[in-house]
């Protein structure tokens, strides 16, 4: 693909803030200091959740489990007690939504073999289109963007580089 084609939405520093941002929007919102229990969705999800659950540790002075999860796997062979998680905050993290169906999928995984009190969704990136009755609660970036272009989360070694629209 060639460079007039691609945008570069955000750099590693502006990943960087971003995520920083979400942090304090989650902590806030963990009105109980419960620890906080981090689900993120692939390889991308999981290095959006890595580098959000850092920020997390400054602000608490703790680091929380972090999960990768795979959408087309079971989650019956994962280490994290039932109970421990319902006394968590529980936030699944993934790098983009869009049509939703990623989410849906995980969150079903989840309620099938997790109780919990409450849950709560990140993306590092909204562009729209949804396809499920899926809304994330704390959000990056909302990008509006069209049907054939493509929003990418370039990571390398587990870390998030940065964010590109490729126009199609």
């Amino acid at each position: 693909m060639s460079d007039s084609s691609e945008l570069i939405y955000m750099d590693s520093d502006r990943v960087g803030r971003t995520l920083k941002r979400m942090a304090y929007q989650v902590s806030e919102d963990n009105r109980q200091d419960r620890d906080i229990c981090l689900f993120g969705i692939g390889s991308r999800g999981f290095a959006v959740a890595s580098r959000l659950n850092a920020y997390l540790a400054d602000i608490y002075g703790t680091e929380f489990v972090l999960t990768r999860l795979e959408p087309q796997k079971t989650l019956s062979g994962k280490k994290i007690s039932p109970r421990r998680l319902r006394e968590c905050y529980l936030l699944v993290v993934d790098d983009v939504i869009f049509s939703g169906h990623t989410m849906f999928t995980t969150l079903n995984h989840i309620y099938d073999f997790f109780s919990f009190d409450e849950i709560h969704t990140a993306v590092l990136v909204d562009r729209g289109h949804r396809r499920f009755p899926i809304q994330a609660q704390f959000v990056g970036l909302e990008l509006s963007t069209k049907l054939k272009e493509h929003v990418s989360v370039v990571v390398q070694q587990e870390k998030v580089e940065k964010v590109v629209l490729q126009m199609g």
